[in-house]
Order: structure tokens, then sequence, then C-alpha cells
């Protein structure tokens, strides 16, 4: 029974209690709910050994995460037309809250064929990684092209699985995000921008502007490594889903025009831009006031990649360390989405597990320790 007499000290804790009841209740696809369905999955695999069927269960919560199955018609396809792949998913329409991804490809009649199809709970690096490799354990083949929406999970798990496909994002979806994201900053030259953009569009000529995704920077610098030897596993979740969210943010470097320094102790924005963001200006400015010129080494803009409204101020030290405007540092002991974003970017952002509040490290950790 929900309690609704607890008392909680966020809106964020109330969501979380409120979600794991829903868990319990079952408006999930808890284990009883699915047997059905797997049930009858099963029975088809038993009539007909060519059915591939996976599944993946949360085991704290008892409920089913991914649910991938192929069936012979489909392995057939998948084995003469899988050279083109497109994948999209619809957007959690069931009443399970789950997102149902096709994997489509085009056969000989130029009609499209779904050669895969997958249940998953979340759209994240993980779960597409897992959905490949079930693909790649049952054909045995990778695509010579993914077509996708330009996910970046999608992205990721491309590159770390199938290292030898070729990745492009649908032109369609393209299209649709061109007015969302350009067309307030391009103002009167986006229609003019919109006609090149499609007199382009299919050009031969590849255009060289990828930049290294959150994950791979990550693990090059061996943070997850540092994350799992120094911290638990409630922590390194917390982070894992920060560089999730990551994705969903830019990071562009501040010209030093924005800034007004009018002596080394004395740092703040200049008006056209401090207008544009009224309610972190105090945060803003006290960050700034907390360092001088000589310890900076460089400023960040960090924004939402669908709003151009919301901002945050990240400042990359001379010493390795970082302020960020939106305070998790210090009030959550964490690293933020905002300075991952930036490790997209530039080397100069350095990962170090003293980022993080002592609290959240291994207590008998030996290195801790000493």
């Amino acid at each position: 029974m929900l309690d609704i007499r607890l008392s909680l000290l966020t809106w964020k804790a109330a969501f979380q209690h409120i979600k794991q009841w829903a868990y319990q209740q079952g408006f999930f696809v808890r284990k009883e709910r699915s047997e059905k369905v797997f049930e009858y999955l099963e029975k088809c695999k038993n009539d007909d050994l060519y059915w591939s069927i996976y599944k993946d269960w949360d085991y704290e919560t008892n409920t089913l995460t991914k649910l991938f199955w192929m069936n012979p018609n489909q392995l057939e396809a998948w084995y003469q037309y899988s050279d083109v792949i497109l994948n999209d998913n619809t957007s959690k329409t069931n009443r399970y809250d789950m997102s149902l991804s096709f994997f489509v490809a085009v056969d000989n009649n130029l009609k499209s064929q779904i050669v895969a199809q997958v249940l998953m709970d979340r759209e994240t690096k993980d779960a597409y990684s897992w959905i490949l490799q079930c693909i790649l354990d049952t054909t045995g083949l990778m695509p010579k092209v993914f077509v996708i929406d330009a996910d970046p999970g999608m992205d990721v798990a491309i590159r770390l699985k199938y290292s030898s496909t070729f990745a492009i994002h649908c032109i369609w979806h393209i299209g649709q995000n061109l007015p969302l994201r350009l067309k307030s900053k391009l103002g009167g030259s986006f229609n003019q921008f919109k006609n090149d953009f499609y007199e382009c569009r299919n050009s031969l000529e590849q255009k060289i502007f990828e930049k290294l995704d959150v994950f791979l920077a990550i693990e090059e610098r061996n943070v997850i490594d540092e994350l799992k030897e120094f911290t638990t596993q409630p922590i390194q979740k917390i982070h894992y889903n920060e560089m999730e969210l990551a994705f969903s943010y830019d990071a562009k470097l501040l010209d030093q025009s924005y800034i007004i320094k009018e002596d080394l102790q004395d740092w703040s924005f200049s008006s056209d831009f401090i207008e544009k963001q009224e309610t972190r200006q105090i945060i803003f400015q006290r960050l700034l006031s907390s360092c001088s010129e000589t310890t900076v080494k460089c400023l960040w803009e960090v924004s939402y990649l669908t709003s151009s409204k919301v901002h945050h101020l990240v400042i990359l030290l001379n010493n390795g360390t970082y302020k960020c405007s939106c305070i998790s540092p210090a009030t959550r002991g964490i690293i933020c989405r905002y300075y991952f974003s930036i490790m997209l970017q530039t080397p100069e952002a350095q990962f170090h597990i003293g980022f993080l509040n002592q609290r959240w490290l291994i207590s008998n950790h030996s290195h801790i320790k000493n």
C-alpha cells in the first residue's frame, strides 16, 4: 500500500517512491504478467528451433526490462537483406510504457520487412548494446549500413558492437529537427539555409565533423574503471546516468567577449548575455567571484540540445578541478552531466576520483585509507 503519510524531502524522492510502489503493484511488466507472452514465444521455439528469444530482468524490481525475438522468416530475411538495416522505435505507446524497437530491411521487391523486434524499458547505450549482441549471436552477420534516427545511445552501441558497420542518420529525422534546433538561431536566414540543405543533402562528399561520444572518451580515460574500483554500485549507477544524460547537451567554449574583467578579482558577464540567463545570473556571478583570472583555464557554456534558453556555466581551473552552476559537485558531491558533456569536446576536462565527495568512496579501500 502507498503510504501517503510518508515524509519525503524533495519531489524527486517522492517520485522515486511512487515509481517503486508502481513497480511493486505491477504497473510495469512484472514477471507474472509477462509469463503468457514468454510462454507463447517459448512454445513457438519448441515448435521451430530457428526462433531466437532473449530476455533481460531487473531482479530488484522483478520486472522485464528487455525482450528480443526473431522468427524463422525474419532470420531468413536477415541473411538475405541485412546489408542495409533501418531502426526506429515507437514512443512507449503500449500499456507497459516500454519502447518497441523495430529493425527493418528492404527486400528485392522494394518492400519493407521487419527482421527483428525488441521491447525495452530504456533507450540507452547499454540497452542498444544488448540488442545488437542478441542479433549478432543469432545471425552472425553485421549490417554494412545502419540507418538510425540520430539516437546517441544507438550511435555508441554500433561503434562498440559493430565496428565495421557504417551508421548514417535518417534524413527524415534530420529534417524534423532542423526547425526545432536552428530556426530560432538563424531567424530570417533559416528558409535559405533549409533550401541549401536539401540541395546538398545527397552529396557524395562526406564532411568530417563527428565528435567522440562521451562513453568512448570516458572509457579511454579509465573513468569507469576508477568508479568501479573506488565507489559503490549505487554511486556508479548515478554517474552512469549522468554520462547518458550528457548526450542531450551541447558544450561550447565561451568567447572572452562574453566576459567583462574590470580587474583580476571582478569578473562578470556582459549585459546582453546575462539578460538571457536571469534565473542563473546570481549563481554565475558567485562562481566567477570565487575565481581569479590566474586560476581559470577556460569557461564553457552547456545548453540543452532542444532549447536555447537553458544554460549552465562550467569553469575549468588550472589545478585540474572544475566548478559548475548546477552546483551538484558541491551539494551532491558527484560529477555532473554538464562536465561529462565537456569531456566530449576537450581533453582539458580531466577526471579524478577526488572530484567525488569522500562519503561516496569505499571506506575500506587501501588507497582511500592512504
